[in-house]
């Protein structure tokens, strides 16, 4: 697979829809903020601490400061002991998936998710990951019981082990999901938990778009709330828990300074500690955690998340404009937040989505991904494309918006 960073424009008239990543000019006040941040928190007495190894589940300065950020922004509590430094989302997924299963173990998946998680999973760590069908509400919970039922045979050979408690993993990105942009509805948070705890799953939740939401779109209700905190300690049936939280400031912040956070059961963090990974180098960005932290303390994170979530909305809904006054169709829902457009081409287009791409490359200078690289099995009938509108300011969005209707009208003649 190509690496998604390998992406570059060769002139300056292409345009990039690509990367689900925060633009330059967003990044710009992130260099500024860090500068900044990272003066203060080397300019004291003790910031040796910094440059050494740190604590193996991450320094307590930025688990409580972290814990005190994500519960003012998710309204809801969040405990210290619970979180784990990390060095982002992908460095999550990789320790939890590695430490809990091996190779040949069942992963499902919702059938359109993220490329790369696929490819970690089914590729890197080589695990079996089955698709579960999803509709503009998320992932199908009655899909979901079916397709682990189908694997009866395995789960009745399977027995817990104090460091393998689960039977399989279900890896879920519930909330502005990548590539759809749907949410996962209440109702069915509470499905997937009841589900979870019946057939011994971990539901491993991609997390690092929720707080991500347009501001607009949530002024009389709360924005969709993680799974985690479906998960309650204080049910009976909880037993041990379910789920992990995986989020990450590559989305909120900048991908460079490579952190992030999981949010997981008291059970899953003592088998953690005996991972090599942690035991070896101990925290796993310790001094940008403490750069970070400072960046907390004094809320310009939320700041930038506010100009980010901002911005997000504006680029969404002129590109949404331009789609719904000339080819309506093509939308089937409206984000409410994150980084992206899933855009489902029309049935009288002869080709598929990954020609349409090539199209749009070739004749149009737009870089964009077909639907079939999100797949989990890919049929070769998917006809989607995905676009990112995080990373182009709005003038450019608008423009690429227009040349992609071009190319659908000029199709369909």
């Amino acid at each position: 697979m190509t690496s998604i960073h390998s992406f570059k424009s060769t002139s300056s008239d292409v345009i990039n829809l690509q990367k689900g990543a925060p633009g330059d000019f967003m990044l710009e006040k992130s260099v500024k903020l860090l500068q900044g941040a990272a003066q203060t928190s080397l300019d004291v007495p003790d910031a040796v601490q910094l440059m050494t190894y740190g604590p193996d589940l991450g320094h307590d300065d930025y688990r409580e400061t972290l814990a005190e950020f994500l519960k003012r922004h998710y309204k809801t509590p969040v405990d210290k002991s619970d979180l784990v430094e990390t060095s982002g989302a992908t460095s999550g997924l990789h320790l939890i998936s590695s430490v809990f299963f091996g190779p040949g173990d069942l992963v499902f998946m919702e059938e359109f998710s993220y490329f790369i998680a696929i490819d970690i999973l089914r590729n890197g760590l080589r695990r079996n990951c089955q698709p579960v069908s999803m509709d503009r509400d998320g992932i199908d919970p009655d899909a979901l019981e079916a397709a682990i039922q189908s694997h009866s045979v395995a789960r009745q050979q399977w027995s817990p082990t104090p460091l393998r408690p689960y039977w399989a993993m279900l890896y879920l990105v519930p909330q502005f999901q990548n590539p759809t942009g749907v949410c996962l509805l209440p109702e069915r948070c509470w499905k997937i938990i009841k589900i979870a705890r019946k057939y011994n799953l971990l539901v491993v939740c991609d997390d690092v778009y929720n707080l991500l939401y347009f501001p607009n779109d949530f002024t009389t209700e709360p924005p969709p709330q993680r799974l985690f905190a479906y998960d309650d300690k204080n049910d009976s049936d909880y037993d041990g828990g379910h789920v992990v939280s995986n989020g990450s400031f590559s989305k909120l912040f900048a991908p460079g300074i490579r952190l992030g956070w999981l949010e997981a059961p008291q059970r899953l963090i003592q088998s953690l500690l005996k991972s090599c990974l942690l035991l070896s180098g101990g925290a796993l960005n310790h001094a940008m955690s403490g750069i970070i932290t400072e960046l907390m303390k004094n809320r310009e994170v939320d700041k930038l998340i506010e100009d980010s979530k901002t911005n997000n909305q504006e680029c969404c809904k002129a590109m949404l404009e331009v789609f719904c006054s000339r080819v309506p169709s093509v939308i089937t829902q409206e984000p409410k937040g994150g980084y992206f457009l899933w855009v489902k081409l029309p049935d009288e287009l002869s080709l598929s989505c990954s020609e349409f791409v090539e199209r749009c490359k070739n004749d149009k200078k737009i870089l964009i991904f077909p639907g079939d690289a999100y797949s989990v099995c890919p049929t070769g009938k998917e006809r989607f494309i995905r676009l990112a509108f995080c990373r182009c300011k709005k003038d450019v969005l608008v423009k690429a918006a227009h040349l992609i209707c071009d190319l659908i009208l000029e199709l369909k003649q």
